[in-house]
């Protein structure tokens, strides 16, 4: 039954794209993201509710996001009392016919069911209400994301807003929309938004805007994870670090997960 509901919910599986994601992340980098003010407040709640983090093509916004995402867990996981969820979602522009809000409200909704003791009593109403017939609307959908959500304290990711078609823009605005409407009626979803620069998607998503950008010493790290000492074709130890800072001096905040160095 679950396995059904989930293929039955949306074609998109967000939880696989996120580890098909951090398959390629090199330890160490990145993580300095979660030590800013701007990641803590929000996270905290001292601050906005609503991160914008904006970075340039190849930044690596996909892979923060998927970090951020299993970060959110492992502090979840210190506070084992604490009524908190973690959703991911993803917008690529490869799959933008699968894209349409229904199917990105159902993503949602299937990270629900991996990590339930059982079904919540609202998702299995709706797959009988809906299993045989008509397809739920992305209203029907959202509806009972709110009711699933509950008096949870809601941690959601939404990765690469500029790569959503424009045929689904409208759409994605309304769920922009709608997830601020609920927290102004006492919903607690601290929403972080990833995109390349894009003055649209800054004043849709609002709150407080952050930049994203690969560090030097990500590069380095990288260089050092990936090809280190073991190359043949630098073996002297000075030119090697030479030709380390000036990769990392060149890469101009291009993440460093997509310099695909082997």
């Amino acid at each position: 039954m679950r396995s059904q509901i989930s293929e039955w919910l949306s074609p998109l599986d967000f939880l696989q794209r996120k580890r098909d994601i951090l398959n390629d992340h090199v330890p160490n980098t990145a993580e300095w993201f979660f030590k800013t003010d701007a990641f803590f407040a929000w996270y905290n709640g001292t601050g906005s509710k609503t991160l914008y983090v904006e970075g340039i093509n190849g930044a690596g916004k996909s892979m923060l996001a998927s970090l951020a995402a299993d970060h959110l867990l492992d502090l979840q996981k210190s506070v084992p009392d604490a009524k908190v969820a973690v959703l991911s979602a993803y917008y690529d522009f490869k799959t933008a016919v699968q894209q349409r809000c229904a199917d990105m409200i159902g993503g949602m909704l299937k990270q629900f069911l991996p990590s339930s003791r059982r079904i919540h009593p609202e998702i299995r109403q709706l797959y009988s209400d809906f299993s045989t017939g008509k397809r739920p609307s992305k209203d029907d959908l959202f509806k009972i994301l709110l009711k699933v959500i509950g008096n949870l304290t809601v941690f959601l990711i939404i990765d690469a807003l500029d790569e959503c078609s424009v045929s689904n823009r409208n759409e994605l605005e309304d769920l922009i929309r709608e997830i601020q409407t609920a927290r102004d009626k006492s919903a607690d979803i601290r929403l972080l938004a990833t995109s390349r620069p894009n003055e649209l998607n800054e004043k849709l998503v609002g709150g407080v805007k952050t930049t994203y950008r690969a560090e030097e010493k990500d590069v380095l790290w990288l260089l050092e994870h990936r090809i280190g000492r073991k190359t043949v074709f630098i073996p002297d130890e000075t030119i090697w670090k030479q030709a380390k800072k000036q990769v990392a001096s060149t890469a101009n905040g291009m993440s460093v997960h997509m310099l695909h160095l082997y």
